[in-house]
């Protein structure tokens, strides 16, 4: 197929896949959006040596659930983790989606044995083990309250590794709900209005787009409504479907970050349009480069 036929059959991939997903976006009760991109878990295994690696241990709470995430040295360890959820969180809905990693880096005895710990306290927390730190966002009723949670975590956890409290998950404190989540989506939109740049011919996201990204984060987990559509795009060097497949990966790999952090896969949709939608010229470098993108969409699903 020569250039101008890949992007006509782009058009209408565009086209089919936004009217399905915006509408299984407007009809969901749930908020969940069909994964309709077609690059399925191979590309997602192929490139996710190529993301910003995840946290070794991540506790959310949201709710009335519990998130448990993470690579854990053997079956042992796991089992630990599990356990002590189920004795601190009882009854809560416990999501373990604890993953067994022979290669991981390994995580000293003691913080497995401490974690997860009790963040029932917060509205909203969410608590990471990267670097030999504890790293804690959380939403409270009041900078008593929060003070009061990463006092107990201390207590808890800094016999094992110090607990960093300095971050809030947005949305905090006595403002109004209507005007909190106006507030977030102000901070959100810009951060996502710039295209995600790449390395060239790589589903490598680039160092700056990977900040954003992770600014936007607890944005979003604070805007549980908020729902994404992400656009793949490539310069024109290289095979056409060559590019196509590139450009499906880029848009996975933003998926596979935002999830690596705590976005619920669910909450995002993505899509490759190969080379067909260039935004520069393909002769200069400056060019290629603004075409190495994803276009992040940001929709609301409609309240029932």
């Amino acid at each position: 197929m020569n250039r101008k036929a890949w992007a006509w059959l782009g058009g209408i991939i565009y086209l089919l896949v936004s009217g399905i997903w915006l509408w299984d976006y407007a009809n969901s009760p749930t908020g969940v959006a069909t994964d309709v991109s077609g690059a399925g878990s191979a590309v997602r295994e192929a490139i996710t040596p190529e993301v910003q690696a995840p946290p070794a241990l991540l506790a959310q709470w949201r709710d009335g659930r519990l998130v448990l995430r993470g690579r854990m040295p053997d079956a042992d360890s796991r089992a630990l983790v599990l356990a002590r959820a189920g004795r601190i969180y009882g009854k809560a809905e416990i999501a373990d989606e604890l993953q067994i990693d022979e290669a991981a880096d390994k995580i000293p005895e003691g913080v497995i044995r401490a974690f997860p710990p009790d963040l029932r306290a917060a509205r909203m927390a969410r608590l990471q083990w990267r670097d030999g730190r504890f790293a804690l966002e959380s939403e409270t009723s009041s900078a008593r309250a929060r003070a009061e949670l990463a006092a107990a975590l201390r207590r808890d956890l800094g016999r094992e590794a110090p607990v960093d409290a300095r971050s809030e998950l947005p949305g905090s404190g006595t403002a109004q709900a209507g005007s909190s989540a106006d507030l977030l989506r102000a901070r959100l939109e810009p951060l996502l209005r710039e295209p995600v740049a790449f390395d060239p011919g790589s589903p490598r996201i680039a160092e700056d787009a990977r900040r954003r990204l992770d600014e936007a984060v607890p944005l979003l987990l604070g805007l549980p409504r908020v729902q994404l559509l992400l656009a793949g795009h490539s310069d024109a060097d290289g095979a056409v479907a060559g590019n196509q497949r590139l450009s499906e990966a880029r848009a996975e790999a933003v998926r596979q970050h935002l999830m690596d952090r705590g976005v619920d896969g669910r909450r995002m949709v993505t899509v490759g349009f190969g080379s067909s939608r260039p935004v520069a010229p393909n002769d200069n470098e400056e060019g290629r480069r603004r075409n190495r993108r994803v276009e992040i969409q940001v929709h609301e699903q409609r309240k029932s």
